[in-house]
């Protein structure tokens, strides 16, 4: 379970992303790169696979990567979390482009959504089939992500998502952080925003704004 907003603003897409994950599976820090004074590459570190599910690079593109437990791929051999590091290092011009000619056979279903130059695009591999969806660039987008009750999970979260468009300043990062993706749902504590249930919680929100004028990048481990 992981759940992923972007609202556009004038500075920049605001990228932020909840992740839900076992007890037991830790995260380790932060992977930074520079060139000189200038950010090449930023991500949270998954401590099992030493990749990541959310991602900055120097250019302003973000990442972002979701599993889709109502997906049909094939069990996985590789670990998805190699998937934006490796783009990140290979897909210089066009990611879309490098998405496509990919082989993804080896990998589990998962959504991986890239926003990039005022674009935001949702790369979708399902049942043996790559698909890309470009969405409206000038209105706040919506994906999650749940192993657990999918269809009610949605509902609840997108119903905050829908409140907080219409109740709150969207184009704040910490108005996003704290309105929205810091919040549970105590009627819901298993399906909210910050999810809490048996072996699973809410491990961490990381959040970056879209734009190669000043990347600009946060990651916020939670206990």
């Amino acid at each position: 379970m992981c759940t992923l907003t972007v609202f556009p603003s004038a500075h920049g897409h605001i990228v932020t992303m909840n992740r839900d994950e076992a007890n037991d599976r830790a995260e380790a820090g932060e992977h930074l790169k520079f060139n000189g004074q200038q950010l090449e590459q930023w991500w949270p570190i998954d401590s099992v696979s030493s990749g990541t599910w959310f991602g900055l690079r120097g250019d302003g593109l973000v990442a972002a990567l979701l599993n889709r437990y109502q997906g049909r791929s094939a069990s996985p051999i590789t670990s998805r979390g190699i998937i934006i590091p490796t783009l990140f290092a290979e897909a210089h011009n066009d990611s879309l482009e490098w998405m496509m000619k990919q082989n993804w056979e080896k990998f589990a279903s998962f959504d991986l959504v890239l926003v990039h130059n005022n674009a935001i695009a949702q790369c979708s591999w399902d049942d043996g089939q790559l698909q890309i969806h470009e969405h409206a660039r000038h209105s706040p987008f919506f994906l999650s992500s749940s192993s657990f009750e999918y269809e009610e999970s949605m509902s609840v979260r997108r119903a905050a998502f829908e409140r907080f468009i219409q109740e709150a300043d969207a184009s704040d990062p910490q108005m996003i952080l704290e309105g929205l993706h810091r919040k549970e749902d105590l009627d819901n504590p298993t399906l909210s925003f910050i999810m809490r249930r048996p072996g699973r919680r809410t491990k961490s929100i990381a959040q970056a704004i879209a734009t190669s004028q000043s990347p600009w990048h946060r990651y916020i481990p939670l206990n």
